[in-house]
């Protein structure tokens, strides 16, 4: 009984020491948008094109090839610009603010069709996140300052239907930032001591 446990044990010591050295190799690649000092990256495809932005003050979206190829895309006669999201076949979801001062989720479905997306009856929406379904997850509020809790959902491009998550205990706002292809949605709430989750 005693050699039985022994070698059990001993099994366990090799599994551990070897998952221990068998440690994942990264590399890493810093991108600059040419001539700013602010980019962000925020979606990447299954074949590695990149959602972002630069400019600090005022926002830009872009897609990008790496290493280098940036293609501006910018919501039309819009103040400012972020894609956030980028789907395998090159559709790519954000938000812009227009000349009002009032920020609108989009889709850019390419060649060049841009679609506003708003909740109904709302005063700020942003998209963060886009599955190969046509579904765009984010969130809207009430005010256009964006002060008040926000409320996460998903959109369906095709059928152009909201779906509004409802998280119990979610009293100070979420948001759906990403959705995948088996339509599981992640994002973020906060509680009413103002903590996230």
């Amino acid at each position: 009984m005693k050699l039985k446990s022994l070698a059990l044990g001993l099994g366990f010591v090799v599994l551990a020491a070897m998952s221990l050295s068998a440690q994942t190799s990264y590399s890493f690649k810093t991108v600059i948008y040419p001539h700013d000092t602010f980019t962000q990256l925020l979606g990447i495809n299954n074949s590695g094109k990149i959602a972002g932005y630069h400019g600090a003050a005022v926002n830009r979206g872009f897609r990008l090839t790496l290493p280098s190829n940036f293609q501006n895309e910018n919501y039309p006669s819009s103040a400012m610009t972020q894609v956030t999201g980028i789907d395998t076949k090159d559709k790519t979801v954000g938000f812009y603010v227009d000349n009002s001062n009032v920020t609108h989720g989009f889709i850019l479905s390419l060649p060049d069709t841009y679609s506003n997306v708003d909740f109904p009856g709302t005063a700020f929406n942003q998209l963060l996140g886009v599955n190969d379904l046509g579904q765009a997850s984010g969130y809207y509020s009430l005010s256009a300052d964006n002060s008040t809790p926000d409320f996460p959902y998903v959109y369906d491009q095709f059928g152009g239907v909201f779906e509004v998550i409802t998280i119990p205990g979610a009293v100070g706002g979420a948001q759906a930032t990403s959705i995948n292809n088996e339509q599981q949605v992640v994002g973020f709430w906060v509680d009413s001591n103002n903590v996230n989750h």
